[in-house]
């Protein structure tokens, strides 16, 4: 199966509920259940969905084609799962090998409710066990044109 980055996103937010951005200097967040993707030219923009008169006019996120190349699945025991996005397999080796993060990564919908002392969310983690067996845990990006 062919993934490119876009796909991949558009398949994922549908799971996500935290977007991660992440370079040398910081954190950029999304949260929400209302994020979305548009394509255009050599940049996706996510954004949240309501966002009036478009992605501009709230909080968003541009990622420009084919600098992320490689995703996979990250699991620790009691975390829920994140979708890491790497710019190769080489990249990922790397930061694990330094400690390093990701430079964008998706979060699932919390497998823990926070607000009750981390009481479990069967739900979520079902539909993250559904998602993986649907679209799989690792995924090579092709470069869009």
């Amino acid at each position: 199966m062919t993934w490119t980055l876009s796909r991949l996103l558009e398949t994922a937010l549908a799971e996500a509920q935290v977007v991660l951005l992440r370079n040398e200097h910081g954190t950029v967040e999304l949260r929400g259940e209302d994020l979305a993707l548009e394509s255009g030219g050599e940049w996706l923009t996510l954004f949240h969905a309501g966002a009036s008169p478009g992605p501009e006019a709230r909080s968003h996120i541009h990622l420009r084609r084919g600098r992320l190349r490689y995703a996979t699945i990250a699991e620790r025991e009691g975390r829920t799962p994140v979708l890491e996005l790497w710019p190769s397999r080489a990249a990922l080796s790397a930061a694990r090998a330094s400690g390093g993060r990701p430079p964008l990564a998706l979060m699932f919908r919390s497998f823990y409710d926070w607000g009750r002392d981390r009481a479990p969310i069967p739900e979520h983690r079902r539909r993250f066990e559904a998602w993986v067996a649907e679209n799989g845990r690792e995924f090579d990006l092709e470069v869009q044109p």
